[in-house]
C-alpha cells in the first residue's frame, strides 16, 4: 500500500507539472497575442494584405521576402472576406499563428516519445512552443521556416521508423511529404544551401534499405523539382516571361539594406560579424570554464564528505551523484543564467546576446560524438542541429542586422541539441541531470518570451511597456498594447488617412524602420493602391522608383506622406524633388508626420 501511495504521489506530481508548464505556454501566448508591434511584423502584415488585395508576385511587388507570404496572404483573404474589411487583422494573424506553433509542437511530441521518454518528448515540446524564433506570433518567414524545417525533420525521422518497422509504402510517403514541407521552408526563405547537408541526411538514412541511399534521394528531390517547376510555371502563366524577369531584377536591385552582395561588398559585414562571433565564442569559453571548476570543486567537497562518510560507517556505499556535478549540466546552467542576467540586470530585450541558444546545440552534438557506439537512432536530431546552423548562416548572408541579434535563428539547433543532451543523460539512467536540464531550459525561454520585449522605444520588457502603455485603436492592429508613443501616433494617423485621402489613390509613405515607428501599417487604410515596389520597413527611395512607375503608371502617387521621425535625411531630400515635380499639393501635419496630397485626391 505505501509503493502504491507513493506511485500515485509521483504522479499526481507529474501532472501538476505538465498542467503547470502548459499555464505557462497559455501566459506566453496571450502576451504574445496583445503586447507589441514591431517593423517586421507590420512588413509582413502590409505584405501579407498587399498580396491578398491583387498585387501579383514579382510583377508588381518587389519584395525580397514575397515568398514567404502565401500563409499570411490566405489567412488575410479568408479574414477580409468574412468581416470585409482589415480592423483587428493583426489578432487574427497572431492567433491564428500560434495554433499552428501549437500544432507543430504536438507533431514534434508524437515524434519524439518513441525515441524519449514521455516526460522528456512533452517538455522539449513544450520549449519549442515557446520559442518564436524572433517573438512574433504572425505567420512571418521566421516561424515559417521553423515550422516547415521541424515538420520536415520529423517527417524524415517517420520514414526512418517506418523502414525499421518493414512499411516500405509509409517510407516513401514520408519522404515526399518531407520533401514537401522543405519546399515550404525554401518559399520562406533562400534554404537551398541546406542541400548538401539534406542529401547526406538521405543517404544517412536510406543505408539499410537496398540501394536506399539513391531511392530516398530520388523520391525527395524529385518531389522538390516537381513542386520547384509547377510554381516557376505558375508565375510564367501568370507574370510572362519579361515581367518575371523585370521583377527579378527589381528584387535584386530594390532593397539597399538586405542586398546579398553587402556581406561581399566593399562595405562587407564580415570583419563586424567576426567580432561578433569572438564575443559569442569568449562568452562560451567563459561558461564552459567555469562550469569545470565549480564541477571539479564540487566532485571535490563530495569525495572528501564521502570519504568520511564510508570510514565512519564502515561501508562500501558511495554517495549518490548529484546532477549538477555534470560540467554539461553546469554548462548549460551557467549559459541560462547568464541570458537571464543580460534580460533582468542589464536591461536587454529579446534581441540580446542568448548565450544559451549556441550552448545547447554544441551541448548536443558532443553528446553524440561522445558515444562510443554510433546511436543512429539519434540521426535526425543530429542532423536538425546542422539544419539549425545552416538557416542560421542563411539568415547572416541576406541580414541587416548584426549577429549577436540573429543568434535567435539558432532555435531550430538549440531544440534538436536538447533532445540528444536529455537522450545521453537517459541512456546513462541519469533521470535527475536530464529533468534539471528541461526545467531549467523551459523556465529561462518561458521568462523570455513573457517578460522580454523586441528593441525600440517602448523598453525591453512588460514593465517598461506598462508604464507607459498605450493602445492601438484603429486599423489592423487594433486592440495591441504598444507604447504610449506609438499608439499615439498610430491612432492619430490612422484617422487622418481615413478622413483625408480618397479610396482607390495611389500612396507613396516615405518612412524607414527607426524605433518600430514605420507606419506602413497607413498603406492598409481607404483601400490604397501602394506606389512603392516595397514595403519593407527600410525601403529605398531613388531613381529605382522612376523605373517602377514607368511600368505601372497607375502607381504613380497621387498623395505623398513624409514621417519625419523615421525618414532618412538623404530619402527627405530625394522626396523634396519629387514634391517640385508635381507643382501645388496640399500640406497637412499631424505628429511629425507630413501629408502632400493632390487636391482631386483629397476626400
Amino acid at each position: 500500500m505505501e509503493i502504491e501511495s507513493q506511485g500515485r504521489k509521483g504522479s499526481g506530481l507529474k501532472w501538476l507539472f505538465r498542467i503547470m508548464a502548459l499555464g505557462g505556454c497559455f501566459v506566453a501566448a496571450v502576451k504574445l497575442l496583445f503586447v507589441g508591434f514591431g517593423a517586421d511584423e507590420e512588413y509582413q502584415l502590409v505584405l501579407a494584405y498587399r498580396l491578398a488585395k491583387g498585387d501579383m508576385l514579382f510583377r508588381e511587388v518587389w519584395d525580397t521576402l514575397q515568398t514567404s507570404a502565401f500563409y499570411g496572404q490566405f489567412l488575410t483573404w479568408v479574414f477580409a472576406s468574412v468581416t470585409h474589411g482589415t480592423t483587428g487583422l493583426l489578432l487574427f494573424l497572431r492567433f491564428c499563428g500560434i495554433l499552428t506553433q501549437a500544432f507543430v509542437a504536438a507533431v514534434l511530441y508524437a515524434t519524439l516519445r518513441k525515441h524519449v521518454s514521455g516526460d522528456s518528448a512533452f517538455y522539449v515540446s513544450v520549449v519549442y512552443f515557446v520559442v518564436f524564433t524572433k517573438l512574433l506570433a504572425t505567420p512571418e518567414f521566421s516561424n515559417l521556416q521553423s515550422w516547415s524545417l521541424t515538420l520536415f525533420l520529423c517527417f524524415l525521422w517517420r520514414a526512418k521508423d517506418a523502414l525499421e518497422a518493414g512499411k516500405k509504402r509509409g517510407v516513401y510517403a514520408w519522404i515526399v511529404v518531407s520533401a514537401l514541407c522543405y519546399c515550404v521552408a525554401v518559399l520562406s526563405s533562400f534554404c537551398v544551401i541546406l542541400i548538401p547537408v539534406i542529401a547526406v541526411l538521405l543517404v544517412r538514412l536510406g543505408k539499410k534499405e537496398e540501394k536506399g541511399a539513391v531511392k530516398w534521394n530520388l523520391w525527395f528531390w524529385g518531389t522538390c523539382f516537381v513542386c520547384g517547376a509547377a510554381y516557376l510555371l505558375m508565375l510564367l502563366c501568370v507574370d510572362g516571361p519579361d515581367a518575371l524577369m523585370a521583377g527579378i531584377r527589381g528584387i535584386l536591385g530594390g532593397d539597399d539594406t538586405h542586398a546579398t552582395g553587402v556581406l561581399l561588398s566593399g562595405n562587407s559585414k564580415l570583419p563586424e560579424y567576426g567580432k561578433d562571433l569572438v564575443i559569442v565564442a569568449l562568452a562560451l569559453a567563459a561558461a564552459l570554464g567555469l562550469a569545470w571548476v565549480i564541477s571539479k570543486a564540487i566532485c571535490a567537497v563530495r569525495s572528501k564528505a564521502g570519504s568520511k562518510a564510508l570510514h565512519a560507517a564502515d561501508s562500501k556505499a558511495e554517495p549518490k551523484s548529484l546532477p549538477v556535478s555534470d560540467p554539461r549540466v553546469l554548462f548549460l546552467l551557467v549559459s541560462l543564467l547568464t541570458t537571464l542576467f543580460l534580460w533582468l540586470v542589464m536591461g536587454f530585450g529579446y534581441d540580446g546576446l542568448k548565450l544559451y541558444l549556441p550552448a545547447l546545440a554544441l551541448l548536443g552534438a558532443s553528446a553524440c560524438f561522445n558515444k562510443k557506439k554510433k546511436d543512429e537512432e539519434m540521426l535526425v536530431p543530429l542532423f536538425g542541429i546542422w539544419i539549425g546552423i545552416g538557416t542560421f548562416l542563411n539568415v547572416l548572408i541576406i541580414s541587416n542586422v548584426d549577429l549577436i541579434t540573429n543568434l535567435t535563428f539558432l532555435s531550430g539547433a538549440a531544440v534538436w541539441g536538447l533532445v540528444l543532451l536529455v537522450r545521453s543523460f537517459e541512456d546513462g539512467k541519469n533521470e535527475d541531470a536530464a529533468r534539471l536540464v528541461l526545467f531549467a531550459t523551459l523556465a529561462t525561454v518561458l521568462f523570455g518570451s513573457v517578460y522580454t520585449l523586441g528593441s525600440g522605444p517602448a523598453g525591453n520588457n512588460l514593465a517598461q511597456l506598462f508604464r507607459n502603455r498605450g493602445k492601438i485603436q484603429e486599423g489592423p492592429a487594433k486592440g495591441t498594447y504598444v507604447s504610449r508613443e506609438i499608439a499615439g501616433a498610430y491612432n492619430e494617423n490612422c484617422r487622418m488617412m481615413k478622413g483625408l485621402v480618397k479610396e482607390g489613390s495611389s500612396v507613396l509613405l516615405v518612412t524607414n524602420f527607426f524605433h518600430n515607428e514605420s507606419l506602413t501599417l497607413l498603406y492598409m487604410m481607404n483601400d490604397v493602391k501602394i506606389s512603392h515596389y516595397s514595403v519593407n520597413s527600410t525601403m529605398t527611395y531613388g531613381d529605382k522608383l522612376f523605373e517602377y512607375w514607368e511600368r505601372f503608371p497607375d502607381r504613380k502617387p497621387q498623395c505623398i506622406i513624409i514621417n519625419g521621425d523615421s525618414c532618412f535625411y538623404e530619402d527627405f531630400l530625394w522626396t523634396q524633388k519629387l514634391l517640385e515635380t508635381y507643382g501645388e499639393m496640399e500640406e497637412i501635419k499631424v505628429y511629425n508626420v507630413t501629408y502632400y496630397i493632390l487636391p482631386k485626391n483629397k476626400k
